[in-house]
């Protein structure tokens, strides 16, 4: 049996994949792997398991933070050198 946060490891992933073939931006795939919530209510343990898997899955910045880094993550316009 899977830990709540290897299942949510699992939809994630797939929710990003499809983000990905899908070509969307930040905006909808967070969105699409919002609604792919599996454990119902959104409450308690499994909730908090989803959370930190989507935080350091989907919105978590890069490491090492440098402004470019940034500027891809959230994909911001880039400045004219």
């Amino acid at each position: 049996m899977k830990t709540w946060r290897e299942e949510a490891q699992a939809v994630i992933r797939e929710a990003l994949a499809e983000a990905d073939a899908r070509k969307l931006d930040r905006a909808a795939t967070i969105k699409l792997v919002d609604s792919r919530y599996p454990f119902g209510e959104r409450k308690r343990h499994p909730y908090k398991a989803w959370l930190k898997v989507r935080r350091e899955l989907v919105t978590k910045p890069p490491r090492p933070l440098t402004p470019s880094s940034i500027i891809d993550f959230w994909n911001l316009p880039k400045e004219d050198a």
